[in-house]
């Protein structure tokens, strides 16, 4: 790890973090134990005490992790006094969505004041959900409501999903359930308005999306592949996704930001060549925009923020004639997500996103020394070392996705590998010719059409692909107790026999 500083902060900082959900200690003790490692590592690193000072660094950070976890944990101030009462609530909405199994709900940031006296008040995110109903509200409005709020519910047994704990690394102490959506009331507006602008771009695609699509199941698994939207897939659809173990692609990732970065890059390259400029740099510029408007229009999923920030780094060293290491890469973007909320460690998400990009820098060098073997100037070898590329990225990223999924889930699904094999090329299509018909939609909407008609034959073979799969009897395989040693015994033994 010479040279991957970022990999070498990540480790004690993470480790501290992971210690910090195991171990409750006093601030007080933490803000004591991270000044003795910090101070005199100043005098130490300054007399180039080396051995003393790594020693130190590494505590330092870990501690750091600590306690930034730790404070992460912290309900907000008064929130004991307002819970189980009658109370108004006001503030803006920051997330807003239908739920798939029915209703919909918001996360709404702002003051809770108990009605009987409203002096007692507290500030915070809170969750709210209405089981039958779609609230209206958006990102930015204003809401006010009256009811009580409750903590998030504990799991009812042991070794199950643990709801609370899973809201509250997102910074949400509180939740409120309302029987009428019309018992939230907008009364302003809020928020980012750049933020405002993108979120209602997104609604237009999506109405586009309802209008040119031939049928409303792909329309819905369309909107999946190209926005992360699940919430409208069916449950039979959704889970025959899951059975299959090719639900990744219902998720914003590096794929979709790949596509819509090559895409941007090949436009912007052509008129560079055009204008006869000769710096080739430009043509790496242009595409940042592109991707931060993607990243903020579909949401702020660890997949979706570490595929956003490896492009952009990846452009930025390519602009800076810098050499980059995909593992120091993937520590920054991790750092990145860790130290603004370092509950995302526990998402599953966040596992799978880095756990596979993971595996794909590790073991594309060793599948590129076979590769190298059938590489020629020949076309059809060309095409060959394309085609046997391409099934080796899918390969490797599948096995490091299946022991996270061992881990987290408890089932490993034996139809992954062959059925991303032949989904994952038809996805490579489906999302270029969707931004296209996106852009025609924008444009004039019957020149969207005939492009919708083209993704309508290729999300139904995808669709027949996964239900043809789906129908295995055995599709996945229980694997209960698969612990985090598990993971590290199995990717032990398979580096023993690379090497």
């Amino acid at each position: 790890m010479r040279n991957r500083p970022a990999v070498k902060i990540l480790i004690p900082y993470l480790l501290g973090i992971i210690l910090a959900d195991r171990f409750d200690l006093s601030m007080i003790y933490l803000w004591t134990m991270t000044a003795i490692a910090v101070l005199p590592l100043l005098v130490l690193y300054k007399k180039r005490y080396l051995s003393a000072s790594s020693v130190l660094i590494f505590l330092s950070l870990l501690s750091i992790g600590f306690l930034r976890y730790e404070v992460a944990m912290i309900p907000p101030n008064g929130l004991h006094k307002v819970l189980y009462e009658q109370v108004k609530v006001r503030g803006t909405v920051a997330k807003s969505q239908k739920e798939r199994r029915g209703g919909s709900s918001l996360v709404m940031k702002g003051e809770i004041n108990l009605i009987s006296d409203p002096s007692v008040s507290a500030l915070g995110k809170v969750s709210i959900r209405s089981w039958d109903e779609i609230f209206p509200q958006k990102y930015g409005d204003v809401v006010e409501m009256e009811g009580k709020l409750s903590r998030p519910r504990l799991p009812r047994n042991p070794g199950v999903f643990d709801y609370r704990k899973y809201l509250i690394r997102r910074g949400i102490f509180a939740t409120m359930t309302v029987n009428d959506a019309s018992d939230v009331r907008t009364i302003g507006t809020g928020g980012s308005a750049v933020l405002r602008r993108i979120k209602g771009f997104r609604a237009r695609i999506e109405t586009i999306i309802d209008e040119i699509m031939p049928s409303e199941k792909s329309a819905s698994i369309l909107k999946g592949i190209t926005l992360g939207a699940r919430q409208e897939l069916s449950e039979e659809t959704y889970q025959a996704f899951l059975r299959t173990g090719t639900s990744h692609i219902l998720a914003v990732s590096g794929l979709h930001m790949g596509i819509l970065a090559g895409w941007t890059f090949l436009l912007c390259n052509w008129i560079r060549k055009r204008l006869r400029l000769k710096n080739k740099s430009i043509a790496y510029v242009p595409i940042v925009p592109p991707i931060i408007v993607y990243a903020c229009m579909v949401g702020f999923r660890t997949s979706v923020v570490r595929a956003s920030t490896l492009v952009i780094l990846v452009i930025v060293t390519t602009i800076l004639d810098r050499d980059r290491d995909l593992f120091n890469l993937l520590a920054i973007a991790a750092l990145g997500i860790l130290m603004y909320r370092p509950g995302a460690i526990w998402d599953a998400g966040f596992r799978l996103s880095f756990g596979c990009v993971a595996s794909i820098a590790y073991l594309m060098p060793y599948w590129e020394r076979w590769l190298d073997k059938i590489r020629s100037d020949k076309w059809y070898r060309r095409w060959l070392y394309r085609v046997l590329q391409s099934i080796a990225v899918s390969l490797s990223a599948q096995i490091g996705a299946m022991l996270i999924i061992a881990h987290s889930f408890g089932r490993v699904s034996l139809m992954s590998i062959p059925a991303n094999l032949a989904v994952v090329p038809l996805v490579g299509l489906i999302i270029p010719v969707g931004f296209v018909s996106y852009l025609a939609g924008l444009i004039y909407l019957p020149l969207a059409i005939p492009l919708a008609w083209g993704n309508y034959t290729l999300i139904s073979g995808l669709n027949w692909i996964i239900s043809y799969f789906a129908k295995f009897q055995f599709t996945h395989v229980p694997v209960g107790g698969f612990s985090f040693w598990y993971i590290v015994a199995f990717s032990g033994c398979y580096h023993v026999w690379l090497w």
